[in-house]
């Protein structure tokens, strides 16, 4: 199969890719279920009420105002990315994250503020970190230290943190690869929220947490990973078509990851100690399709399973790299259009695979197309699985595998959100100021 490359001159050319000619097929494995160890109980015996209890509400003292203060007309200078009128939306932008019910919540080096039908309101003058969306679309936050959460419902708030049983994550990061933290919740058939962090999984069942340790998850060390000190380092969750809540865990050290690979529960007992395909390995980031299928890259192949039924592997290519460099894993996944997911490698050098080297690729039906070499990548789709991309000092338009140049600078970097209308949200990490497509509707 032929195989384009494209690279972008103006980032900075530390290796030379040959990627050409790469033999990318599909390969096919059918794998039987992968039967249940001995159950270990994953929730408390007797059901809690997914309610979340009384929130308290800013005083008069602590409330913000509404942010209705004119703006100046929006101005275009990426593209079609048009300036979001800003409001008193505060400071430098840290993170954006589009809730499921339209609103826009961002975070800044000033506090937390949500857009929400084209009223900004700044909620928190403190620093924090988005965690995610529960079911309800309330936003969940947490500071840099990680010592309490606090959840928003409007502009009222309820903070948790060991008198609920809540425990101090550390130095908390979202980050790829380096993430400290799941990069979402995810909220089950109970309405219970659950969250990873890199030491243990843990449950929000309406009134409190719960702490899962990797080892009540089903996670147990290797050999190999005992004999060269390797601990857990538990990456991210989703929940299936049927149901079932999935971990998935990825350990570095020495030559290369290694780790536990995935398991999952349906509130019982958790699985998948003996799978022949996630019983072991790195997997860093699992999502779910439309259709309820599970997708990972399980060190550095992508593998998809049909709850229920069997897996699939989508074999990688051929890709030719220089001495010392190899074939690495997978450190993000994104899913696009059916039958195409995004994946990200990171190679590995001879003795470490943090090495500073991202490739991006498309895999649709099984083939996989290099779209990029430059670094870690910010990656929006639209619904047709085109989108947008901000690697390097570059953002790209891309239609077909083909990224096209929009904007350039030195040191130019930016990160993407896509929302539930359909806009992609774009920022500066560090910088005042918020971009969104489609600006004839401000």
């Amino acid at each position: 199969m032929n195989r384009e490359r494209t690279y972008f001159a103006t980032h900075l050319a530390l290796i030379v890719l040959a990627c050409a000619g790469l033999g990318c097929g599909v390969i096919e494995m059918l794998v039987s279920q992968a039967t249940g160890s001995p159950p270990v109980e994953a929730t408390p015996t007797v059901p809690l009420p997914p309610t979340m209890g009384p929130i308290s509400t800013p005083t008069a003292s602590q409330s913000l105002p509404d942010a209705d203060t004119p703006t100046p007309p929006p101005r275009s200078i990426f593209g079609p990315f048009t300036e979001a009128p800003s409001g008193s939306l505060p400071g430098a932008v840290d993170d954006v994250r589009a809730a499921p019910d339209g609103a826009l919540w961002v975070g800044s080096d000033e506090g937390l503020s949500v857009l929400r039908e084209g009223v900004w309101r700044p909620l928190s003058r403190e620093p924090v970190i988005i965690l995610g969306f529960d079911e309800a679309s309330r936003a969940w936050t947490t500071d840099t230290s990680g010592d309490q959460v606090t959840v928003w419902s409007g502009q009222a708030s309820r903070t948790f943190g060991a008198e609920s049983g809540w425990a101090p994550i550390g130095h908390v990061s979202r980050d790829v690869p380096y993430a400290t933290v799941s990069d979402r919740l995810v909220t089950d058939a109970r309405g219970w929220s659950w969250l990873v962090t890199n030491q243990d999984v843990r449950v929000f069942d309406g009134e409190g947490w719960r702490i899962i340790s990797p080892e009540e998850a089903g996670f147990t060390p290797s050999a190999e990973m005992v004999e060269m000190g390797f601990g857990f380092r538990l990456r991210d969750l989703a929940i299936d078509s049927a149901g079932d809540l999935w971990v998935t865990d990825c350990a570095w050290g020495g030559p290369g990851p290694l780790g536990q690979g995935a398991r999952w529960t349906n509130g019982t007992a958790w699985e998948g100690q003996t799978s022949s395909v996630v019983g072991s390995g790195c997997i860093e980031d699992v999502e779910v399709d439309a259709a309820g299928r599970i997708w990972v890259t399980v060190d550095g192949n992508l593998w998809r399973y049909t709850p229920g039924q069997s897996w699939e592997e989508f074999a990688h290519p051929d890709v030719t790299l220089p001495e010392p460099l190899r074939w690495g894993y997978g450190v993000d996944l994104t899913l696009g259009s059916t039958e195409t997911a995004w994946v990200t490698m990171a190679p590995c050098g001879g003795a470490s695979c943090d090495v500073g080297v991202y490739l991006l690729f498309r895999v649709r039906e099984g083939s996989w197309t290099q779209i990029s070499d430059a670094g870690t990548a910010s990656l929006a789709l639209d619904q047709n699985g085109d989108g947008w991309l901000c690697v390097g000092n570059g953002l790209y338009r891309i239609r077909e595998d083909e990224p096209t140049l929009v904007h350039e600078g030195h040191a130019f970097t930016c990160r993407l959100e896509p929302d539930v209308a359909g806009q992609t949200w774009l920022w500066q990490p560090g910088s005042a100021g918020l971009w969104v497509t489609g600006g004839d509707s401000w």
